[in-house]
């Protein structure tokens, strides 16, 4: 019965994805990359933003787990000479299994072209009210492909940006189609009753944001 509930949420939540990714995500990276051009995505396992892009662009998709797997030479933009290399790299929900002091993140930062980070807010608004509800883990339980290990905010990611002096190029914010004018009602009544207690309200300004899009470059 369990798992009959999880897998319930996550068809739920999987079709909720595929609409955030082509409605929100892929229109970013089609203004970034031309129709055609070279691209390394590293995936977490689901897969819709992944489908959408093989369409368009010339893909490799590899699952993180298999990152180190991949030949330093051919992290590098791409040379008519040897006609190998990727125009960019897209990390797809990724960047929260992988952190910034592991061995696949450093081998990343040996890329020299655009880097796209989709990543999660950790201060969305549902995460936020089942912290509140002394849960600690608000991902699908069970299923790995969901399950965080490093938890970011907007302004924690350029903390380490900056710390690691990495160049932030420009950078989107996403939204869920499912959050209503209710839920940010919601989000300032939350906000304005911890603020008599907690400084929390530019934590919580981002609140209605599900993620975002973050494209880097290492110098």
């Amino acid at each position: 019965e369990r798992s009959s509930e999880v897998f319930s949420k996550a068809d739920v939540f999987q079709r909720l994805l595929e609409c955030y990714y082509r409605e929100s995500v892929l229109p970013v990276i089609r203004a970034r990359f031309p129709q055609g051009s070279r691209l390394l995505e590293i995936n977490r396992g689901d897969r819709p933003l992944t489908f959408a892009l093989e369409d368009e662009f010339d893909l490799t998709s590899v699952h993180w787990s298999e990152l180190l797997d991949i030949s330093e030479d051919l992290l590098s933009v791409p040379s008519p000479t040897r006609g190998w290399g990727y125009d960019g790299i897209i990390l797809t929900h990724t960047l929260e299994k992988l952190g910034f002091q592991s061995q696949e993140w450093t081998r990343l930062k040996k890329f020299k072209g655009p880097i796209l980070l989709i990543v999660e807010n950790v201060g969305f608004l549902p995460h936020l009210l089942t912290l509140l509800k002394g849960r600690f883990s608000f991902e699908l339980d069970g299923l790995e492909c969901f399950t965080h290990r490093y938890y970011f905010t907007q302004q924690t990611l350029q903390q380490q940006f900056k710390q690691q002096g990495i160049h932030v190029l420009q950078w989107t914010r996403h939204q869920l189609s499912t959050f209503s004018p209710q839920d940010q009602a919601t989000c300032d009544q939350i906000s304005q009753f911890l603020a008599q207690y907690i400084p929390v309200q530019s934590f919580l300004k981002e609140a209605n944001i599900f993620s975002y899009t973050f494209e880097v470059q290492v110098p």
